[in-house]
């Protein structure tokens, strides 16, 4: 009798696309790339449009996939439509460049641990999820839905605070520009409010 391969529950495999969807980049490399945009419409607007270019791989993706039923995800379809090379590059960079939650976490971690290399905690975040991993599909699955509940947390616990911060900036705003309206151009307090 063949043995059934382990397979991971709805929540896993949930928690897998969600995790490769939102990634730590929204934790990490946002405040470095908008540290010299002072314009919060242009930062919107940055944001709008990068939505908009993540929606169209949204929709280009699937449509890809139909196209060539098989594993193996982006390095299949770069290889099949564009070459052996084109594939190989993507595969190069998912693996060195585009998981960046080992650096990222060795980043992070230079605030509680600064003495610590970041390169050197990368490493260690990489061999305990491959521990973590190795040791059973269990294992792997539960870390899987953990992170990526915490990632969520995050994310939930930090939506209301930018809400909040957007809103008292544009309360004060409307103080002082009625505040301003009532003393007068030349600083001068009116003799009367009406």
């Amino acid at each position: 009798m063949k043995a059934r391969a382990a397979a991971v529950s709805t929540l896993t495999a949930t928690a897998i696309v969600v995790a490769d969807m939102i990634g730590v980049g929204v934790f990490t490399s946002l405040g470095s790339q908008v540290t010299d945009i002072t314009s919060g419409f242009m930062r919107l607007l940055l944001w709008f449009v990068g939505g908009g270019v993540a929606l169209c791989g949204a929709f280009c993706w699937p449509e890809i996939a139909t196209m060539f039923p098989r594993s193996s995800g982006e390095y299949n379809f770069l290889t099949r439509m564009y070459g052996l090379a084109f594939g190989f590059m993507a595969g190069r960079l998912s693996a060195t460049v585009g998981f960046a939650a080992p650096v990222a976490f060795g980043q992070q971690a230079k605030a509680v641990l600064p003495g610590a290399p970041p390169l050197l905690l990368g490493f260690a975040v990489i061999w305990i999820v491959t521990a973590v991993h190795l040791s059973g599909t269990r294992h792997g699955s539960g870390l899987q839905a953990g992170s990526t509940l915490l990632k969520l947390a995050r994310i939930v616990a930090f939506t209301p605070l930018i809400f909040l911060s957007v809103t008292l900036l544009m309360l004060a705003g409307f103080l002082l520009h009625v505040l301003a309206k009532q003393w007068g151009p030349e600083g001068t307090r009116p003799t009367s409010l009406t």
